[in-house]
């Protein structure tokens, strides 16, 4: 998928020295090289890169089975590293989860 949607849940690596700190939602997008980058003007991760992997086992599609992900964002040059968990999948699909 081209374009997907996080939802930040949780983790201690978001904000150094605050352990209750979730950033908001923010939209990603696969560059040309198949890399996730953040894109979400006035966003504090704008334009940086992002990877991700599955925090349980099972099966999860961005769509119909929205999972919880490690998350490890980082700038091209590592100066910039952050980790943490969250939602990943469609929009639409990943509210619903949340929002219940």
């Amino acid at each position: 998928m081209k374009e997907l949607f996080v939802y930040p849940i949780y983790g201690w690596g978001w904000k150094a020295g605050d352990n209750q700190y979730v950033p908001k939602p923010f939209h990603i997008y696969m560059n040309d090289e198949n890399k996730y980058i953040i894109k979400e003007n006035d966003h504090e991760f704008n334009s940086l890169n992002i990877e991700f992997s599955q925090r349980h086992i099972g099966y999860y599609d961005f769509d119909q089975y929205i999972g919880d992900y490690n998350l490890k964002i980082f700038s091209d040059n590592k100066e910039v590293y952050i980790t943490g968990y969250g939602y990943i999948g469609i929009e639409e699909k990943v509210l619903k989860c949340v929002i219940r």
